[in-house]
């Protein structure tokens, strides 16, 4: 009883700790890494400049060189303005960062408007930040992710939205009018895989999960990959599958 006081106490001590230098703004650090030297020195720019010295950028390095960071950093940001054809080069240095180091932030800035593409790197990511963003966005952006949201900038969200049409159910509560086998399929899509990927482990043909899909979507009430992404930002963590796992 005695050893578990003082733990208790410790734990306590370190909480109090923690406080006090977030109350006295020491900024959290940030590392931005990508291969355009223009928006990573105008992105350390506009976070050292405009986030009121909550946020500091640290270093910044090349996207290739992502999983080899020593220095302590709060969130690492992947900066990537590659052509969409281009980016499946680059989406492996992401997966391995994530592989290496789930427990590390990660968020990628990004020009993309691709949906499939942005769905396919969601599962590594912590967030998603879009070059279209207002400096004052960017910034409350990275301050929700590094809070521990799931955060998808409003451009990206709100991309191919046409009719801006209220959506008043949330995923969890508009899941319940899905089937068991449109659920798992809907959890294979909101955990980074594609129609074929999810046919393949679902052991279903590609005609089949595609209709599910399709299904599924209209009784979720959108119309496109990227609303589906809105509501797969709705999605707990702890419901997203990796490859070889139930989805039952």
């Amino acid at each position: 009883m005695a050893l578990q006081k003082i733990i208790t106490t410790l734990l306590r001590g370190l909480r109090v700790i923690n406080y006090l230098i977030r109350s006295y703004n020491m900024p959290y650090k940030i590392i931005i890494a990508g291969d355009n030297p223009i928006i990573k020195y105008g992105l350390t720019h506009i976070i050292n400049e405009q986030s009121n010295n909550t946020l500091k950028v640290v270093s910044t390095i090349l996207l290739k060189d992502i999983y080899h960071v020593e220095e302590e950093f709060d969130l690492l940001i992947a900066s990537i303005n590659a052509p969409e054809d281009m980016f499946s080069i680059h989406l492996p240095f992401i997966s391995r960062f994530y592989e290496k180091s789930p427990d590390k932030k990660l968020a990628m800035l990004t020009g993309l408007t691709s949906s499939s593409l942005l769905l396919k790197s969601r599962k590594y990511l912590n967030g998603l930040l879009s070059e279209r963003d207002p400096f004052a966005e960017l910034i409350e952006g990275m301050l929700k992710i590094l809070e521990g949201q799931d955060y998808v900038s409003r451009s990206i969200r709100e991309h191919q939205f046409i009719d801006k049409r209220p959506r008043p159910l949330t995923w969890a509560a508009s899941r319940l009018a899905l089937t068991e086998c449109e659920d798992k399929v809907i959890k294979y899509i909101f955990s980074g895989y594609n129609v074929t990927e999810t046919a393949r482990l679902l052991d279903r043909s590609i005609k089949t999960v595609s209709a599910q899909k399709r299904q599924a979507m209209k009784k979720l009430g959108v119309e496109n990959d990227t609303e589906l992404l809105l509501i797969g930002s709705q999605f707990s963590n702890g419901e997203k599958l990796s490859n070889g796992e139930d989805a039952g």
